[in-house]
């Protein structure tokens, strides 16, 4: 340690307790005494603006480094970090050199990802509808409406109208759901379940009554129908049931008139089809009764 004869002015660089520079200025040196603490007349200058030195008192020597506190940084957030020491690490998992874009921070966020700062508005609790108008509600931050989702609240439709989100517009769609319509040619029903479901020329929703066709404007009974579903189907079960009168040796056990009673029976079961008329559709048929035989039982 040198001491001053006489007392004087220096032009210093100070440093800290760490050694690093914090800047050149004067002091005062009185006679007898020596240079202040963490000061030295060892002049250093950062050759750069992002430079630092650290004094080494030993070598009395100045060793020139990056200074971090330098470096503008942000988290992913968009929040500014400082950096304490000139030679403190930087957090490069958890930040960027490049600016947040400006923003409204009352009502808007900015997130870091990918390389790109993305500006989000701030929709914490708000509510948005998925396209068959069920409400949710925002929970996170950073959020985006996904596909299929709407922040447009869903409006009230017309009498027989229901609406749907369709590529994020609410648009008004007929609403058959629960009707029923019959096919004109096979009768078939078909319940509408979906919204927006149309139905074509084919179908009607006049239930068609029992042994129906379509004429082109509605529902008529066929004579035809009934007799081909119902009545020939009933006199063909009650002409099998005689088939056994006709062998030999059930006719041997038969009189003459009870063969008579028998084929006149059969074939009045078969011409009760062309007896038929409109008016009898869908009614109780009289059926001929059938003759009883003294020595045959059924």
């Amino acid at each position: 340690m040198k001491y001053m004869t006489n007392s004087q002015t220096a032009y210093v660089s100070f440093y800290n307790e760490r050694g690093w520079w914090k800047g050149n200025g004067y002091v005062h040196i009185a006679a007898g005494t020596s240079l202040p603490p963490n000061c030295t007349k060892t002049i250093y200058e950062p050759s750069e603006i992002n430079k630092i030195g650290i004094f080494d008192p030993s070598s009395e020597k100045w060793k020139e480094q990056n200074d971090n506190r330098t470096t503008p940084l942000w988290s992913f957030e968009g929040e500014q970090i400082n950096i304490s020491q000139p030679d403190g690490e930087i957090p490069k998992e958890s930040c960027t050199t490049t600016p947040p874009p400006k923003y409204d921070k009352k009502r808007q966020e900015v997130l870091f990802n990918n390389g790109v700062w993305k500006v989000y508005d701030i929709r914490l609790g708000m509510p948005y509808w998925d396209e068959n108008q069920i409400e949710f509600r925002v929970t996170e931050h950073y959020w985006e409406c996904p596909v299929g989702f709407t922040l447009t609240p869903p409006p009230k439709p017309k009498n027989g109208f229901g609406i749907r989100l369709i590529r994020g517009n609410w648009v008004e769609l007929p609403d058959h759901r629960g009707k029923v319509y019959w096919h004109k040619t096979t009768l078939a029903p078909h319940t509408i379940t979906t919204l927006g479901e149309d139905i074509d020329n084919q179908w009607t929703d006049f239930e068609p009554p029992l042994n129906s066709v379509w004429n082109g404007e509605a529902w008529v009974l066929s004579i035809n129908l009934w007799i081909d579903d119902e009545v020939r189907p009933q006199r063909n079960e009650l002409l099998a049931e005689t088939d056994f009168l006709y062998r030999s040796d059930i006719e041997q056990k038969m009189s003459s008139s009870e063969k008579s009673a028998r084929d006149q029976y059969c074939q009045m079961l078969r011409d009760i089809t062309n007896q038929l008329s409109t008016k009898d559709i869908n009614k109780k048929i009289a059926w001929p009764s059938r003759p009883t035989f003294k020595n045959i039982t059924f």
